[in-house]
């Protein structure tokens, strides 16, 4: 079973998830406690459960939004995609989110050429992505073969236009999969979890403010240096925040 909210909308529908017994019996306590409203008693159950599970995951998210924590349910609504990026509930709940927490910070579009292949490849799922690639490749293949047996013919000429088409389109879609994936699995993410978190110019406490960011807000981390990670806006803003006051997704 998934706790489902959209726009403050609460449903329940049951779906499939592979826990042992002992797991799936605190799952199932957590998700009655949940619809019966206590929402406290449900959280410590689903975090006393220790396995990676995108709706157990979905389902923290849920939790704390309930009790007002949005720091930690943006955390695990991220950690939800990053078990199944497809995910399309946790995508619409952290919009709602973030149509509501403090922070509403966009990257600047600038219209170049990298700006519209992303936009582009963040239109698809991975899954979708995958799929037009794979498309193209097997369009590729065929063409080559159908070279073969037209090679001698007045149609050589639109076979080899067609080979020209789908293995640049091939080779630029591969390039992108593999840049999304490489983003994905080496991009560390981390989430305000503070109410307010100064970040400043240096590593220090003493250091001047750069900039304040609220609960909720995700960040690119960097290096860390005496209690302090370097964190990057969306905007390509830097400074050094307190480690203790975020967490990583």
């Amino acid at each position: 079973m998934r706790l489902i909210f959209v726009i403050l909308l609460l449903s329940i529908f049951t779906a499939g998830t592979a826990f042992a017994e002992s797991d799936t019996h605190k799952y199932n306590e957590a998700n009655k406690l949940f619809t019966g409203g206590d929402y406290l008693s449900a959280l410590e159950l689903y975090n006393s459960i220790g396995i990676k599970n995108q709706n157990l995951e979905y389902n923290r998210g849920v939790a704390y939004f309930k009790l007002g924590r949005l720091g930690k349910a943006v955390l695990h609504f991220n950690r939800a995609l990053r078990l199944n990026p497809d995910d399309e509930d946790a995508k619409a709940n952290l919009k709602y989110i973030d149509s509501i927490k403090k922070d509403k910070e966009k990257k600047d579009k600038t219209g170049t050429l990298e700006e519209l292949l992303s936009a582009f490849t963040n239109s698809f799922s991975m899954n979708g992505l995958t799929s037009i690639t794979l498309l193209f490749y097997l369009l590729t293949a065929i063409s080559i073969s159908g070279y073969i047996f037209v090679r001698k013919t007045g149609n050589a000429r639109r076979v080899i236009g067609a080979i020209v088409v789908f293995s640049t389109a091939t080779l630029v879609l591969a390039s992108l999969t593999a840049v999304r994936i490489y983003k994905f699995e080496n991009k560390t993410m981390a989430v305000a979890m503070q109410e307010e978190i100064v970040a400043r110019t240096g590593p220090t406490e003493n250091a001047n403010t750069a900039f304040i960011f609220h609960e909720g807000t995700v960040v690119t981390t960097g290096e860390t240096r005496n209690g302090f990670v370097k964190v990057i806006l969306s905007s390509g803003i830097t400074a050094w925040a307190p480690l203790r006051d975020l967490e990583k997704i």
